[in-house]
This record gives C-alpha cells, sequence and structure tokens, in this order.
C-alpha cells in the first residue's frame, strides 16, 4: 500500500478532525448544566460516584458535545460560503476597506472578547447585543457576496449581458481551475503511457490546512458563545430566561440559514434560468 494512501493518514480523517470540538462542546455543556440555568432543562445525566460511569454516559454526552458543537460552528460556514470578500485579487491579498470590516477572523476574535467582557460585567443585554452584532456581520457578508456584480472574466452571455455576482464568479472560476488542473493527458510520443499534469498536492494541502484550521475556529466559536448562554440562563427566571435563550439561539442560527438563500442564488445563475414576473404575457 503506498505510503500516503489515505488509508493511511488516519489524523484527516472527519471523525478524528472533529472529536477535539465534540469533546470541547461536551465539557462545556456539562458546565453549563453544573452551572446555570440549563440544570432546569437538562436533567442531571453523569453519576454521583465516577465508578458508576459507563459507555452510554460518555455517548449520551457525546452526542450533547456534537449537537452543540454542530450549532456553535454555523458561523464557520457563513465565512466559508463567503470567503471570496476576505482576499483582492489572485495574489491573495487580504482585502482592503471596507471590505476587511468584514473580516471573519478579527471578528471572532472580537466576539470572543465580548463575551469575556459580558460575563465580567455581568450584563445580559450585552450578551445579547453582542450576539446580535456578530450575526449583523455575517448576514451583511452574504448580502455582499450575492451583490456585488460584475463580468470577472465570464464569457457566457445570456440577453446581452455578461457577469455575476462575486460568489458565483469565484465559485466558477475555482472549479475551472481544478478541472483544468486534475486531469490526465495522453502523450502522443507514448502512446502506452499516461501523463498526470496536475496540482492535487497543492488543492490536498490548502484544503487539510483550512480543514485543521476550521477545527480551531469552531473551538473558539464553542468558548466565545458559552458565556453568551451562561448569562442567559443564569441570571434570568421563568419565562424570560426561555424567551431570552430562544432569542440568543435564533440570532446565533439566523445567518447560516440565509447560506440557503445564497445556495439559491447561486444555482440560479448556474441555470441561466430568464423569468420577470411584469413581463409575462397572457
Amino acid at each position: 500500500m503506498p505510503e500516503d494512501s489515505p488509508s493511511n493518514r488516519w489524523w484527516e480523517n472527519y471523525l478524528v478532525r472533529y472529536f477535539l470540538p465534540a469533546l470541547a462542546g461536551m465539557l462545556i455543556v456539562s458546565w453549563l448544566q453544573s452551572n446555570s440555568g440549563l440544570r432546569n432543562y437538562i436533567p442531571k445525566l453523569l453519576p454521583d460516584n465516577w465508578k458508576d460511569f459507563g459507555t452510554a454516559h460518555l455517548a449520551l454526552w457525546l452526542l450533547l458535545g456534537s449537537l452543540y458543537c454542530y450549532i456553535a460552528s454555523y458561523p464557520a460556514l457563513v465565512f466559508h460560503a463567503t470567503r471570496v470578500l476576505d482576499f483582492r485579487d489572485s495574489f491573495g491579498r487580504v482585502a482592503k476597506w471596507p471590505y476587511w470590516a468584514l473580516n471573519p477572523y478579527a471578528w471572532s476574535t472580537i466576539f470572543a472578547i465580548l463575551g469575556a467582557i459580558c460575563i465580567c460585567l455581568d450584563t445580559v443585554p450585552g450578551a445579547i447585543a453582542s450576539v446580535a452584532l456578530f450575526a449583523a456581520l455575517q448576514i451583511a457578508r452574504i448580502f455582499v457576496a450575492s451583490s456585488i456584480f460584475g463580468p470577472f472574466g465570464l464569457k457566457e452571455t445570456v440577453g446581452g449581458k455578461d457577469g455575476a455576482s462575486i460568489a458565483y464568479a469565484y465559485l466558477r472560476v475555482l472549479s475551472e481551475r481544478r478541472a483544468n488542473t486534475i486531469r490526465e493527458k495522453k502523450d502522443p510520443r507514448r502512446p502506452n503511457t499516461t501523463i498526470t499534469k496536475d496540482e492535487k498536492d497543492i488543492v490536498d494541502s490548502y484544503r487539510h490546512l483550512r480543514e485543521h484550521g476550521n477545527t480551531a475556529l469552531i473551538v473558539l466559536l464553542e468558548f466565545s458563545l458559552c458565556p453568551m448562554l451562561y448569562l442567559i440562563l443564569e441570571n434570568q427566571d421563568g419565562p424570560l430566561r426561555k424567551v431570552l435563550f430562544v432569542l440568543v439561539l435564533t440570532l446565533w442560527i439566523l445567518p447560516s440559514v440565509l447560506i440557503h438563500f445564497l445556495a439559491q442564488h447561486l444555482e440560479r445563475r448556474f441555470s441561466w434560468f430568464v423569468y420577470s414576473p411584469h413581463d409575462r404575457s397572457g
């Protein structure tokens, strides 16, 4: 078996990569359950005596940790889908103002700092405002990526108009680049041999780097969301706690819901379907 076979690179498996975020999520949920109002909604699942701790307890907490991990990772989905905004040219130079104001890494760090500040000041309104601000940033990224239109070197034409949104153009050019660099060619001088001309190693390298970086980003998001939920669950009582808890989770999830809209936008542009409700006949 080749030395670089995927089966030998066990550390590249998704289960291995995301085990750490799931484990971090398990510890965070366990901490929230023990130290906040979450105990009113999630019953005590750990036994009093660790000798009684079994596989069922571990599996249940890993499932809860994975659920928290998945929810906390939603901003990473938005940042990945709108990554075209983070660099300004084909050299990969970082975007300047005003796009720098939408930089996902700067805002993830700011959000983590805001979480620490909010929990130090014990301010529930500050926590809600921080989540709302973080959500607004993500929604702005989706809107900008889908609303900036230009030719971007695209050759397709419908109705005498060239171009597309920057989100679609980047996806289209990237797909063409991959198709052109990962291919096999027959050498006319050697009919019985095959020459592989590709840049697969480069593609694999940046994908692996991105995935491992994505794991670290998810862990950061998990720890950043934790103080916001703690403030809501610990400082509020009765129906207000439930309302604010649902509000914070809704604000957190909403931007990733709009990724569905972005996907629909990409599909519509790819289909070149022409329809105007103002031009209907009959």
